[in-house]
């Protein structure tokens, strides 16, 4: 295509926005490692490839994994020469040039004529060939990562930085870091808006931010996308999803790539239990991306399996599974499929998931949620705790196994799940009137009305919140706010028979 000169034609194979859109499937796009590094093996351009990983250190089985990895990757039968070097790596040839996996500090210094190509997404993940994005603290510090970079490979002939977005593995969060590395590069020195960001990502999940400051006049254009973003998450965090829509639609003026913010909103907004925000939030993001979507189209079946709507989760995961059977489609389907309770073919659908990629550690959730279905709460956790030590900041793995392990009676451990799903999901009320429930069960009656509280604050139209937090106050020996709260449980929930014999109870007590 590039010796005709067909170059729209050539974009339109490695360019994302055509399978999102429905016009071009995945396996239709130019995305395997060997397209892209063969050419330059082959005619020498490439005498070494140096890939460096994000893990600290490779235990045996990690190195394992990525072996098979990079077999299936660059379609070889077995890995030629491969020397394996202990807890640094590997190494192995490819045609005539060398490729060595290795962490950050076993990389060598590197001889002048580099091409280094800095992948942002290295930032995201604890370690190499997981789905789990880092929460809070990140595992390197970006500034300490450039000064090694700047050590080991002094005088590179070209540099590159990449950071997927659309449907890649950098959370947009993080977005800004491509932008810090590129100022690292021309600058030699970290830029100062950066620190600001990294401060405030870490201090996202705990939900105690402030709005960030406004942007000073002087400041460049590609600061003021990142700062609305996290601006908007602040806002979001705090329940205020108009005002977080708005600073989204600020950053994507900026950075059209900010405009997924819209679903991440939407997902974050179903945890919340807002259902209505997360509908418009997927509206916002349909009129900001300007047709039908295979991502709006997710989003949109886990709500309407969020809202019972059964018919037309049904239409929308058979539409994604038509166009194309990826382990993300098959997971949709299957959630369906468990909440009606077709069990046995859900199962099915997971193992499918499992064959097209033995790396998706999140169909072990998917299974832990279809042997609670069928009342085996032992097998469940078991898939549950696989799920979460694979993916440590998978935060719907911990709430389950802490709802287990309050329906058994474990209180302690149920608080410590759920006190953990809410580091992950801060601004989820499910977790919130959970570990709430663990705590009045404890009799801490006072800790539960925080949660409760808490819960509230984010979405006050939960009528078992209310009857919570009614049952607290009761233990407190307020009966008058017991009966308050009683009474906007039923205002929700009319048919609320538990709230309706709380209420009598306590109108009984006060004559």
């Amino acid at each position: 295509l590039a010796a005709e000169g067909r170059w729209t034609e050539l974009h339109s194979l490695s360019d994302m926005h055509e399978y999102f859109s429905y016009r071009k499937k995945q396996d239709d796009l130019l995305f395997e490692l060997g397209n892209f590094l063969y050419p330059c093996v082959v005619d020498g351009t490439i005498a070494t490839i140096y890939w460096v990983i994000p893990s600290k250190t490779l235990n045996q089985a990690e190195r394992a994994r990525l072996k098979e990895h990079m077999r299936g990757a660059l379609r070889l039968q077995t890995l030629p020469d491969l020397v394996d070097e202990g807890s640094d790596g590997f190494r192995f040839a490819i045609s005539n040039a060398t490729f060595v996996v290795t962490t950050l500090p076993a990389l060598p210094t590197l001889p002048p004529g580099c091409l280094l190509d800095i992948d942002t997404d290295f930032f995201a993940f604890p370690s190499v060939l997981t789905d789990d994005h880092l929460v809070g603290s990140l595992q390197w510090i970006p500034e300490d990562v450039m000064k090694t970079l700047a050590e080991r490979v002094p005088t590179p002939a070209v540099v590159t930085i990449s950071s997927s977005v659309w449907g890649g593995y950098l959370p947009l969060y993080l977005r800004f870091l491509s932008d810090a590395i590129f100022e690292r590069i021309a600058t030699g020195s970290w830029p100062e808006e950066a620190r600001l960001f990294e401060k405030t990502v870490v201090a996202l999940p705990s939900g105690l931010i402030g709005d960030i400051e406004a942007p000073q006049p002087e400041e460049s254009r590609k600061w003021q996308a990142a700062r609305n973003h996290l601006d908007g998450l602040a806002r979001l965090i705090r329940g205020r999803a108009e005002e977080a829509a708005a600073c989204f639609a600020k950053a994507a003026r900026h950075e059209p790539v900010y405009g997924k913010a819209f679903l991440d909103a939407a997902e974050t907004l179903l945890a919340m239990e807002r259902i209505e925000d997360a509908d418009r939030m997927v509206e916002k993001f349909d009129a900001f991306y300007g047709c039908r979507t295979t991502m709006a189209d997710a989003t949109r079946a886990r709500i309407a399996i969020h809202k019972r709507d059964f018919s037309t989760a049904d239409g929308l995961t058979s539409r994604l599974l038509a166009w194309e059977r990826t382990s993300h489609a098959l997971m949709l389907r299957g959630g369906l499929l468990t909440e009606i309770g077709m069990l046995d073919e859900a199962e099915t659908i997971y193992k499918e998931a499992l064959a097209k990629d033995p790396n998706k550690m999140i169909v072990f959730y998917n299974l832990g949620v279809l042997a609670e279905k069928r009342g085996k709460p032992d097998d469940a956790l078991a898939f549950f705790e696989t799920a979460t030590q694979a993916l440590p900041s998978f935060a719907d793995a911990h709430e389950h196994m802490g709802h287990i392990l309050l329906l058994r009676g474990e209180l302690q451990k149920a608080q410590g799940c759920f006190e953990q799903t809410l580091r992950l999901s801060p601004g989820r009320v499910t977790a919130l009137n959970n570990l709430g429930l663990a705590l009045l069960r404890q009799k801490k009656f006072r800790e539960a009305i925080v949660q409760f509280e808490k819960a509230l604050e984010i979405n006050p139209s939960v009528a078992e919140t209310h009857y919570n937090i009614g049952i607290a106050w009761a233990g407190m020996g307020s009966n008058q706010k017991a009966m308050e709260h009683y009474k906007a449980a039923l205002k929700i929930r009319p048919d609320f028979e538990q709230a309706k014999k709380a209420l009598q109870h306590a109108q009984r007590k006060s004559n």
